[in-house]
């Protein structure tokens, strides 16, 4: 459990990345990668980049459950997905004014669905 000082939408304000651990279930296999994000209000909102094909994404579909790790803490979390097309190119919109509309082009070129995480 984290600190009550460590605030999450904070610490995520400060990062351009964080780590998500996703664990497959049945085999305790886990998987740990940076992902880009954005915030939307005080929610950090995922967009994988081939969409729904994106294997970290599939194995989250499994539990509806990923861990967000960033600057040493780590919290459990329960993304809600979302797949409303005017939604999900928003997103994108911000992903390319934060990291840059070339390399979101180039590493997202589907974009199909966000996951969005309430915290």
């Amino acid at each position: 459990m984290p600190e009550p000082d460590w605030q999450l939408p904070e610490v995520l304000a400060k990062e351009t990345e964080v780590e998500v651990k996703l664990t497959v279930p049945g085999t305790g296999k886990e998987r740990t990668l940076p992902v880009w994000f954005i915030i939307e209000g005080r929610r950090p909102v995922l967009l994988p980049m081939y969409g729904t094909k994106t294997k970290w994404f599939q194995t989250f579909l499994k539990t509806m459950k990923m861990e967000l790790a960033a600057r040493g803490r780590t919290e459990v979390v329960a993304p809600k997905v979302i797949d409303d097309v005017t939604y999900v190119e928003g997103v994108r919109s911000r992903f390319a004014a934060k990291y840059g509309e070339g390399d979101v082009r180039r590493y997202y070129p589907a974009s199909e669905v966000a996951l969005e995480i309430d915290l």
